[in-house]
């Protein structure tokens, strides 16, 4: 049974069925935002830095998109995506303009943290696009203090979620991006009760069990290849 703080849509809601945001007014054209990488310290569950593992001493920043817009329709949370209830958060919209202020801000990023610099991709939202991926790539190739976590629902049969697969296995010490679903490793799956999660037999999210604090005090998803599970919320 889903829990009471999913927020599940019906399926004629104007944000399913044309595929947006429940949050139109939160849609933010790049060029007029400050930044388009915020610190991590602005969402709790993730945290400003990184202070255990390989990743140790590395600030966090993220980057926000649009659910759904940004989504395949195949994913499994296409109507009861957490972004349902997340009414703050501006949704950077995807593109060119985009895509110049991100290179823009991982260059100066990489000039400030010489050790290196974590983006969690995407706090909402996914890969838009194989040439979305393919700049990630090239940035990679660019930045070597730059390491990237987080997760697609792009089935690795798309090109999106092939192309995303790739580079994740070229470049999983700094590229540690799971696919959502069934998968034998680097995938994440989704639980809807403690007991379902247990069932799976696979490691559930410590942050949400209460075994730290957020992202940047327990590191799971880029240390270990093991999938995790997260409950719904």
């Amino acid at each position: 049974m889903p829990y009471e703080n999913v927020r599940a849509l019906a399926e004629d809601n104007p944000a399913v069925v044309e595929g947006r945001t429940v949050f139109p007014n939160r849609q933010v054209w790049p060029g007029v935002a400050p930044r388009v990488l915020k610190s991590g310290a602005y969402n709790r569950k993730i945290g400003s830095r990184v202070v255990k593992g390989p990743w140790a001493g590395m600030p966090i920043y993220t980057l926000t998109l649009e659910e759904r817009a940004t989504c395949p329709r195949s994913c499994d949370h296409w109507r009861d995506c957490y972004g349902n209830h997340m009414q703050w958060p501006d949704r950077l919209m995807p593109g060119r303009a985009l895509e110049h202020r991100l290179g823009r801000e991982l260059r100066d990023y990489a000039q400030r943290n010489p050790g290196g610099f974590v983006v969690r991709l995407h706090v909402l939202g996914d890969f838009y696009s194989v040439d979305y991926v393919r700049r990630w790539a090239s940035w990679l190739r660019r930045f070597p203090q730059l390491r990237v976590f987080g997760y697609t629902a792009w089935p690795p049969d798309t090109p999106v979620g092939a192309l995303v697969a790739d580079v994740r296995d070229r470049w999983w010490g700094r590229f540690a991006v799971r696919t959502s679903g069934d998968y034998p490793e680097k995938a994440a799956r989704t639980a809807y009760s403690p007991i379902e999660a247990h069932i799976m037999g696979e490691t559930v999210c410590p942050a949400q069990t209460g075994g730290t604090e957020g992202c940047g005090t327990c590191g799971l998803c880029w240390h270990s290849k093991k999938n995790v599970v997260f409950l719904a919320h």
